[in-house]
């Protein structure tokens, strides 16, 4: 799911950087942003490292990281900018929705997004 309530049927059987183009396509998301889905239990599936697997004789599918049948929200990663002292871990992330209005659609997973974003509920 993305922008105002649109479902899009995905094959996830593809592999995994025609879908990755595609969800950014049809989310109207720039190239160069990071995606991930929500699905509805709240589990984070961050299509990116199903890319740094490593060198394989076949290409990378989506099938081992969604499940069959599953509803997903489509969102956007972003790292923020700040220096992080070295040995603090990474930039702080943030997720940010592509569903519109995803308070008032899916409440329990606008709550789980600011909780990986670090934010107060």
């Amino acid at each position: 799911m993305s922008g105002a309530g649109c479902w899009e049927l995905v094959n996830p059987w593809c592999s995994l950087v025609i879908l990755i183009t595609h969800l950014r396509q049809r989310g109207q998301v720039p190239p160069d942003a990071t995606i991930a889905l929500l699905a509805e239990d709240g589990h984070l599936v961050n299509l990116a490292e199903g890319l740094e697997e490593g060198p394989s004789p076949a290409p990378s599918m989506g099938s081992p990281l969604l499940q069959e049948r599953g509803t997903y929200v489509l969102v956007q990663i972003i790292s923020k900018g700040l220096q992080i002292p070295p040995g603090e871990g990474g930039a702080p992330t943030c997720y940010e929705s592509l569903l519109e209005n995803l308070d008032e659609r899916c409440p329990e997973l606008a709550e789980e997004l600011r909780w990986l974003s670090g934010l107060p509920p």
